[in-house]
């Protein structure tokens, strides 16, 4: 029965569809104006294998709307055109869309997967001789019109073409477009844009707000492959008389140079080349008012739109920014600062949205920064430090991967360029009205494709390119790279630090903000989640395994309390612990050979108290009550096989105890402490004093004093080998000296890290951050951007440590480190 089938649909086909000898441009002379989109085929079989080979194509062939079209066209798996031939469709109504396949040679039976029962009539009517056939449920007629084969799924399409020389009325836009196409690509593309809306509605779902139809009057593209890409190259032709989208561009075009300003964590960047605003003014006219504010931005060069996960933000490039700013500035109503740069406020900017419009339409912009002759404006302050995070890290998008990416296709002057990543376009489909096809795509896992588009302004048309192809991300050699950055809810009131996720092993980060709100942020810079605290955490904050089950938990004090919480954020009982009075100095715990079996010190002025893991005193403490005010936290040093407590009290008395809070050792000498702690070094206590000297203790309480003519404000760090001072800007690291450029420096941290020793410091009023090795070698692309101390630790255990700093007001940043 099968092979039977082939053949009926084999007589079926021969029967009606005698090749003629006219030539190729008759094709297009039989399409009539109801056509929508029309694809010519210069090698049908070569085109279908190379569509079948992309894994984009295989992708979007899962979308239900190319499901719908699939079925409608499946009986063309039962022919098989030799070469050349037109495939076009129409939408003779609302929910229903016709399509009809004219070869340039025979249309031959090939295998057909599932041939149903089937019946050959051959009928006439109204003059047209044509042969109908079901296959598969599916009627398709066939006839030959003007010595051309066609096939068709709709009677009337055949009607159409075969229509009289005197009553055919030609498609003149597509007969424009097959004279310039190149007949040396697998396939060329037209489409009616003034119609396709019909056929868009129909396989993509409930489209945009703004259709096709106003973008431009027809397109016509070459289809081209190359390693997974999808390539798109054409015209496009706007009537002059149509209020599109593309006529407002009409004579404007300008090098793409905005995406040296826009972020490189952008999802989309839209520039629009506009060397002459007065006539992009002009074309507005009939689609939206002018105003005289246009007059302000005459000196427009380029605009771009872009979107970050902050905001919402609109470029302009200039050669009269003076003019605008002080324009910009009459309605200014607040400013502040970021990383010394200003952010202008508004109430709202309605003179600049009109005189954009329809490109900001929707936008609210409130805020404004000027970089040289580029403005940027944005709808969120938050937008706006993205970007200027962007030019000083040259984290910019036109260094980014999509750029780079986008760079093989794209030209470097255009009228109008976008690219959007997979999520850039899901967020713009969703903001312009198609939320059903954004989720699809998204479901198809597009996040790993790059889109593009690019129009370029001629004479009477558009030069217009489309690609979908592989993100590709840039080769860097850079040593130090961006991780990830985080934005709090307010000010950062400490710096971050390092904490370990006892789950897998990973580090995260605890930091609290001046609200009090303590966060734990993932690996990844995922808010876990935040706690409000009654105070700010002081110092240090400590993990400790309460019930050696593995599982960790956050110990420290604020102003007032004594707290433990665990890895959801959960305060652990009984250890809520609150002081009268306050003033609590940072906590201190012990574990005194390592087996979990904690001492949490707390101390309060001269009372100092000893916590077990039940959080009950320790009996047998017998320092509970200091003769002066204890300074910081006290600290604990293993030597040998004995304990050493130290506690600094007062402003220069060292007492050194045993477990019991016995004195272990006499200092009878007073050190006037700075504001660093005590350290080990070389099996002897280190510290250093307000008048300039390092203090070395033994073990029996004898003290060495060495000058270093040291300035009040130094710094100092230590570790049994390395000791670290900074002393106004000049950094010494062991007997190695480094000198820094003037400014306000944190004090130095140290970092053993797989069998490496880091060497940190912050310059706080240049906001830069060093790294030195132990021989007080800066590491490659230091110093990077940063104002506070640092913490580092391996994150994820890939022997690539991770450094993580604030900015000094509400975001950190994690960079990656190449050693």
């Amino acid at each position: 029965m099968r092979f039977f089938l082939k053949c009926l649909l084999g007589l079926f086909l021969f029967l009606n569809c005698t090749p003629g000898q006219d030539t190729e441009q008759d094709l297009y002379q039989l399409v009539p104006p109801e056509a929508i989109l029309v694809l010519h085929y210069n090698d049908f079989e070569a085109l279908s294998a190379e569509l079948e080979d992309n894994e984009l194509i295989a992708s979007l062939k899962k979308m239900k709307g190319a499901q719908k079209l699939g079925k409608k066209v499946a009986p063309l798996d039962g022919v098989a055109p030799l070469s050349k031939g037109l495939l076009w469709f129409s939408a003779p109504e609302a929910n229903a869309f016709e399509y009809a396949l004219i070869s340039a040679d025979s249309l031959l039976p090939r295998p057909v997967d599932s041939l149903a029962r089937s019946t050959v009539r051959t009928l006439e009517e109204n003059g047209l001789a044509y042969s109908s056939m079901v296959l598969d449920s599916v009627p398709i007629f066939t006839a030959t019109i003007r010595g051309r084969p066609v096939l068709s799924s709709s009677l009337a399409l055949l009607h159409q073409m075969a229509a009289t020389d005197g009553q055919h009325q030609k498609n003149t836009g597509l007969l424009r477009s097959s004279a310039i196409m190149d007949t040396t690509k697998l396939g060329h593309l037209w489409i009616d844009l003034e119609r396709a809306d019909l056929l868009a509605a129909q396989w993509l779902g409930p489209g945009p707000n703004k259709g096709l139809s106003q973008f431009s009057s027809w397109l016509s593209l070459d289809i081209a492959t190359t390693n997974g890409a999808l390539l798109l190259h054409g015209i496009s032709v706007a009537k002059d008389s149509s209020n599109t989208y593309l006529n407002l561009f009409r004579n404007n075009k300008n090098r793409l140079e905005l995406p040296k300003y826009v972020p490189e964590a952008s999802h989309f960047l839209k520039s629009y080349g506009i060397q002459d605003f007065r006539g992009f003014a002009q074309n507005r006219k009939g689609t939206a008012q002018t105003v005289a504010g246009d007059s302000i931005y005459n000196t427009t060069e380029e605009v771009a739109l872009a979107q970050t996960d902050r905001g919402t933000l609109f470029f302009l490039k200039t050669f009269g920014a003076l003019n605008i700013i002080e324009h910009l500035k009459t309605r200014q109503t607040g400013s502040m600062t970021f990383q010394g740069m200003e952010i202008m406020a508004f109430d709202s900017l309605p003179d600049l949205t009109r005189s954009f419009l329809p490109l900001t339409e929707g936008l609210r912009l409130r805020f404004a920064h000027v970089m040289e002759n580029t403005i940027a404006f944005s709808d969120t302050a938050a937008a706006l430090e993205e970007t200027i995070l962007a030019r000083n890290r040259e984290t910019t998008f036109d260094r980014s991967g999509s750029f780079n990416s986008a760079q093989e296709t794209l030209t470097p002057q255009a009228t109008i360029t976008t690219i959007a990543t997979g999520k850039g376009l899901a967020a713009q489909l969703t903001d312009s009205g198609a939320p059903a096809l954004a989720a699809e795509l998204e479901q198809l896992g597009m996040e790993k494709q790059l889109f593009g588009a690019q129009f370029i302004a001629e004479d009477g048309y558009f030069h217009a390119q489309y690609f979908i192809r592989q993100h590709r991300t840039v080769t860097d050699h850079r040593k130090v790279q961006t991780a990830f950055r985080v934005q709090l809810d307010a000010e950062m009131a400490r710096p971050p630090q390092f904490v370990t996720n006892h789950r897998n092993g990973r580090k995260e980060i605890v930091v609290q903000d001046t609200e009090n709100t303590l966060y734990l942020i993932s690996s990844t810079g995922k808010i876990r989640w935040k706690k409000k605290l009654d105070g700010p955490v002081q110092g240090k904050i400590h993990q400790v395994d309460l019930y050696r089950n593995n599982k960790l938990q956050l110990a420290f004090t604020t102003l007032d309390q004594f707290l433990v919480l665990d890895r959801n954020g959960k305060e652990v009982a009984p250890f809520t612990l609150r002081y009268e009075g306050g003033n609590l100095n940072p906590l201190a715990v012990f574990d005194y050979e390592g087996n979990k079996d904690y001492r949490f010190v707390v101390t309060q002025g001269k009372n100092v108290r000893m916590y077990n893991n039940k959080a009950q005193i320790v009996k047998g403490f017998e320092f509970t009550t200091a003769p002066e005010d204890v300074k910081g936290a006290p600290q604990h040093f293993r030597v040998g096989k004995r304990d050493y407590l130290l506690f600094q009290l007062g402003t220069d008395q060292l007492k050194i105890l045993s477990r019991r809070g016995r004195e272990r050792a006499s200092i009878k000498e007073r050190i006037p402490f700075s504001e660093n702690a005590a350290k080990l070094h070389k099996n002897k206590f280190v510290l250093t004093g307000q008048n300039g000297r390092l203090y070395e203790i033994s073990r029996d309480g004898q003290v060495k004093t060495t000058a270093m003519n040291l300035t009040k404000e130094h710094g100092m760090d230590a570790t049994s080998k390395t000791l670290a001072i900074m002393n106004d800007n000049e950094l010494r690291i062991r007997t190695n000296k480094v000198g820094l450029d003037l400014g306000v420096y944190t004090r130095p941290s140290i970092f053993y890290l797989n069998d490496k020793i880091y060497v940190s410091v912050t310059d706080l009023q240049g906001q830069q951050v060093y790294l030195f090795d132990s021989q007080a070698k800066p590491l490659a692309d230091f110093p990077v951007f940063g104002a506070s101390s640092v913490d580092m630790a391996d994150m994820d255990g890939d022997k690539r440590p991770e450094l993580v700093v604030g900015d000094g007001e509400d975001n950190l940043t994690v960079y990656n480190i190449d050693p």
